[in-house]
């Protein structure tokens, strides 16, 4: 439901395959995958790379990417089956801030108590504590995420390669996922509770001045209205 280790038992390259079928069904389109965190054991990167060579998907280098266009791009990116898939070996600026996140820490004890109606336990403690959302009423903590892609948004494009990604979607760290899980949530509920994916179409993406990677959740969620918001800035 959250962010964690979890294992998925079904191989890296049949998931490309996958992919690569997908694209040859629909050749207007561009996939692109970002290549990175080679965890586990050593031989990952030269285990993956080797895998893109043998299924024929071109891992791009960043000298490669410095002013491509969405043409160069699906040319460089052009499989034998009439797809376009190209990969990034990393080359990508991921503008992580962990602030983000859907909750934030909880109300004071006096605050909850009075804004509330908390009171003690026979232990002395809170009993609830409440916590700031990126839902209801409150806009505090959705306009944290709007000014973070504002922030994105403005940034100049880099001239060596290196594209620029917005993570529109909401960050977790211990706080948020013990706090989401005790509001019966998960990362694709808190987009759908947030309307993250429907501002960012209907309000967001057109004035934005620069966008080159957008990374989102729950796409079934608004997804395709997004996709249009963003084909619609071209």
């Amino acid at each position: 439901m959250h962010h964690g280790d979890v294992k998925v038992d079904h191989s890296f390259t049949e998931a490309i395959q996958e992919v690569i079928d997908w694209a040859n069904s629909n050749t207007d389109e561009l996939v692109l995958l970002y290549l990175s965190h080679f965890d586990g054991a050593s031989t990952c990167e030269t285990d993956v790379k080797a895998a893109m060579a043998t299924l024929g998907v071109h891992v791009a280098a960043c000298s490669e990417l410095s002013g491509l266009t969405v043409d160069g791009a699906m040319t460089l990116g052009a499989l034998s089956g009439g797809g376009r898939v190209l990969a990034t070996d990393g080359c990508v600026a991921e503008n992580y801030d962990s602030s983000i996140t859907c909750y934030k820490n909880p109300f004071s004890v006096e605050k909850f108590q009075k804004t509330e109606g908390g009171d003690k336990g026979a232990n002395g403690d809170v009993q609830f504590l409440g916590f700031d959302t990126c839902y209801g009423d409150d806009m505090t903590t959705r306009n944290s995420m709007y000014a973070y892609l504002d922030t994105v948004a403005a940034m100049t494009p880099s001239s060596d390669g290196t594209l620029n990604m917005a993570q529109g979607h909401w960050q977790s760290d211990s706080y948020s996922v013990t706090a989401g899980t005790l509001s019966g949530s998960s990362l694709l509920k808190d987009e759908e509770s947030s309307q993250l994916n429907s501002v960012l179409a209907s309000d967001k993406v057109a004035g934005y001045a620069h966008l080159n990677l957008l990374e989102v959740d729950n796409v079934c969620d608004g997804g395709l209205e997004l996709l249009a918001a963003i084909r619609a800035r071209a």
